[in-house]
């Protein structure tokens, strides 16, 4: 028998509003309070947990290479041009932030010694409009120059992960002389401006083998106590999501140091493009604040999106004990 259209669409439009329903609360920007357990006393209080903080503050250079599409690459930025662009960059944290309170125990974190830190790697990719009042010529901007007022480089942006590494010189925690990954974080959106940019996404569990206490504990949810990879790999997961959010100070305009005669050769080989900004592409580096935050959706969510599913399979029964 086939099913009447009418039933159909119903129940379908019914699983769709369950299901914006769940994503339209848990895309909600909200910071989780967390904790970090080291897995080792470091600091001989009793425990090797860090205070309850909700950020992960981070200062990077952003190093970009834009690449102008099409045959005609002049080097000149023309208002409504796209660019396409990627960007990469490796920070060491420099805060866990807020603590509470202020003067909670950091267990070794930026401490001397047996202490340790978190590098944070990245790289995004997109595409990015230019928004300018009068065509610039980038191989004539001198070293330094910023944009104008409302002017710069609008992106948006299509692929990227961010990578956070345990660094511990001393290995009192066991990371091994080249650091262990703790945790990846999967583009999927974001939000700019022409001076401010949110990125948001889902860590990702894919990269780890097993076996490695420290990956598995490391990051922790202050409220209930378990961990991010608890929740990642329970049954059914909960989906770890996180945001960035972060300035672009100064709006540098990019250059074409190849046939810029403000960029010198040893004013070049001091840039952290040395090497790797090509003859056609356009290059800047900018020093961002960021500011990372991770959250995972509320129970009340999950369950409106079991209702809705609960109520799909009601209706299938329904129907075969029609047929």
């Amino acid at each position: 028998m086939t099913m009447n259209k009418f039933s159909m669409k119903a129940k379908s439009c019914a699983l769709a509003a369950a299901m914006a329903a769940c994503f339209a609360a848990s895309s909600t920007v909200t910071a989780e309070p967390i904790y970090i357990n080291t897995g080792t006393d470091l600091n001989g209080d009793g425990n090797s947990l860090t205070a309850v903080f909700q950020n992960l503050g981070l200062f990077p250079d952003a190093n970009s290479i834009y690449n102008e599409l099409g045959a005609g690459k002049d080097g000149i930025l023309k208002n409504g041009e796209i660019l396409s662009f990627a960007d990469a960059g490796s920070v060491l944290l420099s805060a866990l932030k807020p603590l509470n309170p202020v003067t909670g125990d950091v267990e070794g974190f930026n401490s001397p010694g047996n202490g340790w830190t978190l590098q944070v790697d990245y790289q995004v990719s997109g595409f990015a409009q230019v928004v300018v009042g009068a065509d610039i010529d980038t191989a004539t901007v001198a070293q330094g120059a910023t944009f104008g007022a409302n002017e710069g480089l609008l992106p948006q942006f299509v692929n990227g992960t961010i990578k956070v590494y345990l660094v511990n010189p001393s290995n009192s925690l066991g990371a091994g002389a080249n650091g262990q990954q703790l945790l990846q974080l999967n583009l999927q959106g974001g939000s700019a401006t022409l001076a401010d940019v949110t990125l948001f996404g889902a860590l990702d569990y894919s990269w780890y083998g097993g076996g490695k206490p420290l990956v598995e504990n490391f990051f922790n949810f202050a409220d209930n106590g378990t961990s991010f990879y608890q929740n990642a790999t329970a049954v059914p997961p909960v989906v770890v999501t996180w945001n960035n959010d972060f300035n672009v100070n100064p709006n540098l305009i990019p250059y074409n140091h190849s046939n810029n005669p403000n960029w010198s050769t040893n004013d070049f080989s001091s840039q952290p493009f040395a090497g790797s900004c090509g003859r056609d592409q356009l290059c800047r580096a900018t020093n961002l604040n960021m500011t990372v935050r991770f959250d995972a959706p509320e129970p009340a969510t999950l369950a409106l999106l079991g209702l809705g599913l609960l109520g799909v399979g009601v209706s299938r029964r329904n129907r075969k004990s029609t047929q």
